[in-house]
């Protein structure tokens, strides 16, 4: 059992609360090979193997559907795996290009109204004070503004 001190457990990873702007949806095909191989003792060893013949995938960017890619990836061949992380690469670098690009803060009366009644982080409730100061967060891809935070 814990101790007292540990006995009550808090949630720290915040970063990992908002959710990412980009994901890669993929689905793979694939047959099922038999594979006989003889191991030299006169036995002969059946397994069942999974080839991948064909891939799809696509980007969708959660925050600017703008910025999502606007073809579906689709290739079939004994070299679609080779192919997929080809597409990968060039995703890798489309999607780090665009988030290296940071729009300023966009705020609306409507989001500095927020702000101003904010008393407490939007992320981990702690109260905003002279040591704990309030700031503007906002999405760098849209510009617009998210929540306050400490």
């Amino acid at each position: 059992f814990p101790s007292v001190e540990a006995k009550n457990l808090k949630f720290t990873e915040y970063s990992t609360s908002i959710p990412a702007p980009f994901v890669i949806y993929a689905d793979f095909e694939s047959c099922i090979q038999k594979e006989i191989k003889d191991d030299s003792s006169s036995k002969i060893i059946s397994k069942r193997k999974h080839v991948p013949i064909a891939v799809a995938a696509k980007t969708v960017c959660h925050v600017d559907s703008s910025l999502s890619s606007q073809k579906l990836f689709l290739n079939v061949g004994s070299n679609c795996v080779e192919n997929f992380f080809c597409f990968l690469e060039g995703e890798c670098q489309r999607i780090c290009s665009l988030l290296s690009q940071t729009k300023p803060l966009i705020m609306t009366s409507q989001d500095v109204a927020v702000f101003e009644k904010a008393t407490q982080c939007h992320m981990c409730s702690s109260s905003f004070d002279l040591t704990n100061p309030k700031v503007r967060d906002h999405d760098h891809l849209t510009g617009k503004t998210r929540f306050p935070l400490c």
